[in-house]
């Protein structure tokens, strides 16, 4: 609040004075203290020649010198602390600084109306990732897992609740300056391409645009460029598109429009949100080459959001399966698809299709998603997965190395645990449901015998 809109209010609460009195007095109460500030600052610069102060006075600076002095020594540990990184780094190994890189994000959306009202969505659980380079790391998991939300963050379309990006080793500023850089090196690739494309302007409106807003070509060297882009993306002859409507391409060039429009000013980075997901089987292929070519043409880094767990593997260097809003395995894709660690990954592969499969997959697994209003205490996967253990209902399993490059977050790979805490959770459930199940029998034959009695008495 600033001090015009706070002098009103001071003036008002003044009880038999009249405002302009009450203003000087104000007034005059700041000058005082102001120069009691800047006396104290005095006497704090002043030498040993000068007087002493108050024995009040003398305590309170060095109280207050002590804090400051805890304060710079605090400041470094808790930059240390608010910088750490996550104990794993998901994504693929290549030596130097990569393109993009996520640390600790956390993504919580709060609930404004409806029963859960001042709670809050956990969509994104502490997650690092890098994206070196030349390089397709592909994000899969069913719908509600935060693959959307990842992709969203590492754009700049929502802020993180906590954790930071780095772009080039460097973190994401803040200004309008630092906005424009990142937003021309780092492009969102979204799920349906008519949608994402203005209905109202041609091919050439949106291909040229970003040219205008991030570059100082001409328009000789702005026409080039746009044939250059549809030309990239296997829309030729350039001239037959430019000055088509969305609505006049089918999905495939329009997906194809959208992602020459990313390539526009030279990304560093192209995030695609389920780019295949709406487009005809027959097309898919074609725009999952397209982004293989990119990948060695460009240089681009790619992260490829799917829930088809056949197409990461073909396209994919590294796989990275989210559940819950929380990253729970992760690996080369090659890997991942053929020796998976997780139950959830192995059920995701089960439900995959597959030509050569000879029997009808059998899923291990049950139940749907749970809520990430309130998620399930201890690993979120364990009310569905069939290898549930007790400490799967109590404890969060930390990721651990199952292979080279390969982490998993699951209990079934620690060997620490003891005999009570490996018992399986459908036994103890069902333990359970005996206990209530004879409690309930007991409790029925005892109102039977107490109803007898009681007709029985009744009739004498």
């Amino acid at each position: 609040m600033s001090a015009e809109s706070a002098e009103p209010e001071s003036i008002e609460s003044v009880d038999g004075i009249e405002p302009a009195e009450a203003a000087e007095r104000a007034g005059s109460n700041e000058q005082a203290e102001s120069s009691e500030r800047v006396e104290s600052a005095e006497h704090a610069e002043s030498t040993e020649s000068a007087e002493p102060v108050k024995r009040a006075e003398s305590s309170e600076q060095a109280e207050s010198s002590e804090r400051i002095e805890s304060v710079k020594r605090a400041e470094p540990t808790e930059r240390a602390e608010s910088a750490a990184p996550s104990k794993v780094v998901h994504g693929p190994r290549r030596p130097g600084t990569p393109a993009l890189e996520a640390r600790g994000l956390v993504k919580h959306f709060p609930l404004h109306s409806g029963i859960g009202r001042g709670q809050v969505v956990h969509a994104v659980e502490d997650i690092s990732m890098v994206l070196p380079a030349g390089t397709v790391t592909a994000v899969v998991g069913e719908s509600g897992s935060g693959k959307s939300t990842l992709a969203r963050l590492l754009t700049g379309l929502i802020k993180p609740t906590a954790g930071q990006v780095l772009l080039d080793g460097e973190p994401v500023g803040t200004g309008a300056r630092a906005r424009r850089k990142y937003t021309s090196s780092v492009h969102l690739v979204l799920q349906d391409p008519f949608s994402s494309l203005n209905s109202v302007h041609t091919v050439r409106y949106h291909l040229e645009r970003p040219l205008k807003l991030h570059t100082k070509l001409g328009r000789a060297e702005r026409a080039e460029r746009m044939r250059q882009l549809l030309e990239r993306v296997s829309l030729t002859p350039a001239q037959d598109y430019l000055d088509k409507y969305p609505h006049e391409l089918s999905g495939g060039q329009r997906q194809r429009v959208a992602i020459a429009r990313g390539l526009a000013v030279g990304p560093r980075v192209l995030l695609a949100d389920e780019p295949v997901s709406m487009l005809d089987v027959s097309i898919r292929l074609g725009v999952l080459n397209l982004l293989d070519d990119l990948r060695s043409g460009e240089n681009l880094a790619t992260m490829y959001v799917t829930h088809d767990i056949a197409s990461a593997r073909y396209l994919a260097d590294c796989i990275v399966v989210m559940y819950a809003g929380q990253v729970v395995e992760s690996g080369p894709a090659t890997r991942i698809t053929d020796e998976p660690a997780h139950p959830y990954t192995q059920l995701l592969l089960s439900a995959a299709p597959d030509p050569a499969r000879a029997e009808t997959p059998v899923l291990r697994g049950r139940g749907a998603p749970p809520s990430l209003v309130s998620p399930p205490a201890g690993c979120r996967f364990h009310p569905r997965c069939p290898f549930a253990m007790k400490v799967c209902a109590v404890r969060s399993p930390e990721p651990r190395t199952v292979g080279e490059d390969h982490v998993s977050a699951c209990w079934l790979h620690v060997s620490e645990l003891d005999d009570d805490q490996r018992e399986p959770l459908s036994a103890a459930a069902t333990g359970t449901a005996t206990a209530i199940a004879t409690a309930a029998a007991t409790a029925t034959a005892t109102v039977q015998a107490a109803e007898s009695v009681d007709g029985a008495t009744d009739e004498n």
